[in-house]
């Protein structure tokens, strides 16, 4: 059934035809050699010449047809099949051949309806019973393919393609013990079958026989050298036995025998992943979403891995190719309802507003948020990535209408009480901003930080802490825990034991902090407290206004051996850098990882112009460059380029108290930079966020901190033209 089979039934049992004359026998059988040598002018001949002295012949028909429909003539093909099944009613050979041409023109209903037919009647006939039973496993009837199967097995228990069938069935029903029955029966009529191996060893694995699995899938390949499919199942089989190595091979070779196997591709990418080979995996798995019938599976797992590069690009790549492969309006698969195909399509279209927007083409994702909207007005999501969009471009009002819509929808939808809040924050509305920045809780990719243990309760009143044990956890970035750890001082001045639980590389810098108890690393064992609560949410325990924020600085401390081995390294700070340069910090980008870093980091080369001069030592106080920097540092041997030299924060705070300045985008660094009392300039984007505030150049947090602002969204030409005039007055 899988294709036509370009053959006549020549007096077969199959309740084709009779035996044929003599004469007109020794022709067909001429036909079928010249078929089988590829001399198809020839058979064609003998065929025509048969069909003009018995225009109805079944056998002439079946033959012609099958050789017209693999040629292309598909209507002729058809046609002629279905001449010779109206000469020949139960032509069960000639029936299975009409099917499967059915089946490849998309014709599902009309080829089972001819597989019905050939079964009908009072006489069985166990070919008929086969190509039912194969048109019932394609089209997912299990149960259905099973009793044909049976009743064929019943009627010649010697068949082995009915035990085969049988044994197929009962695998897809997951009856794994009926099926490796049924498919041993056959293997011993059909031991030469690869398919029969392959199959029982994809049943044997089910089973967890794994060896032997891989023993028939081993012969398999020996029966078919060239078998893509067997060649996946190995790889499975060798996966789960542990040989990650050999069942990589295994899919390589699958993946090139027939680059359309998305199956292979699939199993490749995942095998890959978890061997730690990224860019492997992402490339098989593009090429699985691009073959896969369903491809779903492959596009959960690279979108996935992209996300957590926060690959961009890559992601909206992804949402194109998958973009690609949806049903055009009125063109979805038969039996897919119209409303379904709707929900399909308003996904895929938000899917592809959010990753345009993530790739910085704003426009663009509003523009398909908006065709949303034209045929859905109420669509949330639509509405609400407009809303996302506005406030990252800093039109609040816009954002703020657009998230009161959603949740006027959807009144517990945690996405827009999270940027609610934070606008309110922006604002300076402290009140309601920190009460309803507690939501961010029910974002799904902040839900592991919600406190567990009993939280620690408002603070405004005084409560007595005294003996009591506080555990302060960080929930986000580095910047925000290094921003928010000021209030343990406070609490330990209350007489609570302070504890930290911080991001790994703060962990030397935070031990070195008065009034800290303890510290430990994200990850380890909790200890024993009577009260936790997360960093971000100190400011809402405390009742913290806009006026009352604790901003006495500094209130970190270098460990002393870090401090005096960087001031031995660099020499203290206000001393230049020994030749009457002023001694500059730089940090111009941040971790890729984060959502809106391509708005917040800007391109090392645009500081070319500090780079290169003579009045200025500059100091690269972060660990991590870009693609191309290092050529452009390079490029300026008087750059010191300490990044191999930082080891954690400790390190880089220790050498931030040397500087005279640091120049910084909205990193770590600059709450760093901040919290140590140091000078500290902050270039921001135009759609800040909200710890910033709104239209100043200083900051309530960091009160030596200068803020140098975008004024149109993405242009920081006027920004660094700025901080060269402030930095270098002519």
């Amino acid at each position: 059934m899988a294709e036509p089979t370009q053959e006549a039934t020549i007096a077969a049992d199959d309740g084709g035809p009779p035996p044929p004359d003599a004469q007109t026998g020794a022709a067909l059988r001429a036909c079928i050699e010249h078929q089988q040598a590829g001399r198809a002018a020839e058979a064609r001949a003998g065929l025509d010449a048969i069909l003009a002295r018995q225009p109805d012949n079944p056998d002439a028909l079946h033959l012609l047809g099958v050789m017209q429909f693999v040629d292309g003539r598909t209507a002729e093909g058809v046609a002629l099949l279905e001449r010779a099944v109206s000469q020949v009613p139960r032509f069960a050979s000639a029936m299975g051949n009409l099917a499967e041409m059915l089946n490849q023109l998309k014709r599902p209903a009309e080829a089972m309806a001819v597989l019905r037919r050939a079964t009908s009647g009072a006489k069985q006939n166990p070919l008929a019973l086969q190509n039912l039973g194969y048109g019932l496993l394609k089209a997912g009837d299990l149960a259905g393919a099973a009793e044909q199967f049976m009743v064929a097995v019943q009627l010649d228990p010697d068949d082995g393609v009915s035990h085969a069938g049988l044994g197929t069935a009962r695998l897809r029903q997951q009856r794994f013990h009926e099926a490796e029955a049924s498919l041993r029966q056959a293997l011993g009529l059909r031991p030469a079958e690869p398919e029969i191996h392959m199959n029982l060893g994809v049943c044997l694995r089910m089973l967890g026989k794994l060896d032997e699995a891989i023993g028939s899938l081993r012969v398999a390949l020996l029966l078919r050298t060239d078998y893509p499919q067997a060649q996946v199942n190995l790889g499975l089989v060798l996966l789960e036995r542990g040989r990650t190595d050999e069942a990589a091979a295994s899919l390589r070779q699958a993946a090139a025998a027939d680059p359309q196997l998305g199956e292979a591709h699939f199993a490749l990418g995942m095998t890959l992943r978890g061997m730690g080979d990224t860019a492997g995996a992402v490339a098989s798995l593009r090429r699985a979403v691009a073959t896969l019938g369903n491809p779903a599976p492959a596009y959960n797992a690279l979108s996935s891995m992209l996300a957590t590069r926060n690959d961009a690009g890559a992601q909206l790549e992804l949402e194109q190719a998958m973009a690609a492969r949806a049903p055009r309006e009125g063109t979805a698969p038969q039996g897919t309802q119209p409303a379904a195909q709707d929900v399909q399509q308003a996904a895929q279209g938000i899917r592809m507003a959010r990753a345009l927007a993530r790739a910085g083409r704003l426009d663009e994702a509003v523009a398909a948020c908006e065709q949303l909207l034209a045929r859905d007005p109420g669509a949330v999501d639509a509405i609400g990535t407009i809303a996302a969009i506005r406030y990252v471009q800093g039109q609040y009002e816009a954002a703020r209408a657009g998230f009161n819509a959603v949740l006027a929808a959807v009144p517990d939808e945690p996405a827009a009480r999270t940027t609610v809040a934070m606008m309110r924050l922006a604002d300076g509305d402290f009140t309601a901003g920190l009460a309803g920045f507690e939501a961010r809780f029910d974002l799904p990719q902040l839900a592991a930080f919600r406190p567990a243990g009993t939280r620690l309760p408002a603070l405004a009143g005084g409560p007595a802490l005294a003996g009591k044990r506080v555990l302060l956890a960080a929930e986000q970035g580095q910047g925000d825990t290094l921003q928010f750890v000021r209030y343990a001082k406070q609490l330990a001045d209350r007489g609570a034991t302070v504890l930290l639980e911080v991001q790994a590389p703060l962990v030397a810098l935070l031990s070195a902090m008065p009034g800290i108890a303890g510290v430990s690393a994200q990850g380890a064992p909790s200890p024993a407290v009577d009260f936790t609560c997360p960093m971000m949410s100190l400011p809402l325990a405390f009742g913290t206004t806009i006026d009352t924020i604790p901003a006495a600085v500094p209130y970190l401390a270098v460990p002393a051996e870090r401090r005096a081995a960087w001031r031995a390294r660099l020499g203290a700070p206000g001393g230049g850098a020994g030749n009457g340069q002023r001694r500059i910090g730089l940090c111009w980008s941040g971790n890729p990882g984060f959502s809106a870093d391509q708005f917040r980091s800007i391109p090392l080369e645009r500081f070319a112009g500090l780079l290169g001069d003579p009045r200025l030592a500059m100091h690269l106080v972060q660990t991590d460059i870009r693609d191309g920097d290092d050529a452009l540092v390079a490029a300026h041997p008087g750059t010191v380029d300490l990044r191999r030299e930082l080891a954690d924060f400790a390190d880089t705070a220790a050498v931030i108290e040397q500087l005279d300045l640091v120049i910084t985008v909205d990193t770590a660094v600059a709450h760093l930079a901040g919290a140590l009392g140091r000078p500290v300039w902050i270039l921001l984007p135009y759609g800040a966020d909200w710890r910033w505030l709104q239209d100043r150049n200083d900051s309530p947090w960091y009160p030596t901190a200068r803020l140098f602002r975008q004024a149109a969204m993405g242009d920081w030409q006027p920004v660094l033209a700025a901080v060269q005039t402030a930095l270098l007055p002519r």
